[in-house]
């Protein structure tokens, strides 16, 4: 089209670059491009560029969960940390919200802690190249809150569950949801689009529903409530989930929100 231009490589990305005057001219033919030639059915595309490994995620969530463990089996303090955590339905029906996030980083055993400390890492750094770090962990402990606050209003009042294997799930569903929505704008066929849904089902039932304990209810919830929050148009924000200073925050928030309901559950003993 005679628009002088340049291509240059930043951070991995091709950037293609244009004299200022130019750029709306540009901006139009490039669109005009993508109209008349979408891709074709069933066309595949990577995704976009990671926009963190997942690894400090991974870690961070490790080390919170058997710090917690620690401070509970110990009763530090002097005290009662799982009585005044756990997921207690009736008393999150009478407005103890907190509940729904203490309860998440509580666990009755060493196996229970393990494997939500061992998947719920796996899940969560396959979250974090979509969102980022800090993203990522709010969506997971925010799916992992709803999923708690749901099973509560759906189980008996009398029933009281810990652990974090609702975020686990939570981390799942939003992963699943980014995949199929990625599919989605690819406009790929129906089985593509659906299989990372189908794959989350899977897990589900592979993953959530052994042990003689395991709270099949709060798995499914959970699930729901990360594939509501994975579903959002995440890829409309890619600007800002690339800014360090708003991943930061997204993890000042979600270290703050566990923080403030601990406060909250042990002042109301």
């Amino acid at each position: 089209m005679d628009i002088p231009h340049e291509v240059v490589r930043i951070e991995g990305s091709y950037v293609l670059l244009v004299a200022a005057r130019d750029a709306p001219r540009a901006i139009e033919e490039l669109r005009r491009f993508r109209a008349e030639n979408p891709p074709p059915a069933g066309a595949t595309a990577p995704l976009p560029r990671r926009l963190a490994s997942g690894v400090d995620a991974a870690l961070g969530w490790s080390l919170l969960l058997v710090a917690m463990h620690l401070l509970v089996a110990r009763s530090a303090g002097g005290l009662a940390w799982e009585q005044a955590g756990i997921a207690d339905a009736a008393a999150m029906r009478a407005g103890a919200w907190w509940r729904a996030v203490t309860a998440l980083t509580l666990h009755a055993d060493i196996p229970h802690l393990a494997g939500n400390v061992l998947f719920g890492a796996a899940f969560l750094a396959a979250l974090c190249p979509f969102l980022g770090t800090g993203v990522a962990a709010l969506l997971c402990l925010l799916s992992g809150a709803l999923g708690n606050a749901l099973n509560a209003l759906l189980q008996d009042a009398s029933h009281r569950s810990l652990g974090a294997s609702t975020a686990v799930f939570g981390s799942l569903g939003a992963v699943a949801a980014l995949q199929w929505r990625h599919r989605v704008r690819l406009r790929q066929r129906p089985l593509q689009r659906w299989t990372p849904l189908v794959m989350a089902a899977i897990l589900l039932g592979y993953l959530g529903t052994e042990g003689v304990r395991t709270d099949l209810v709060a798995h499914v919830t959970g699930l729901l409530a990360g594939l509501g929050l994975g579903a959002l148009p995440w890829s409309a924000a890619r600007g800002a989930l690339s800014r360090s200073t708003v991943q930061w925050a997204a993890t000042a928030l979600a270290l703050g929100l566990v923080v403030a309901a601990w406060a909250c559950a042990l002042s109301s003993r």
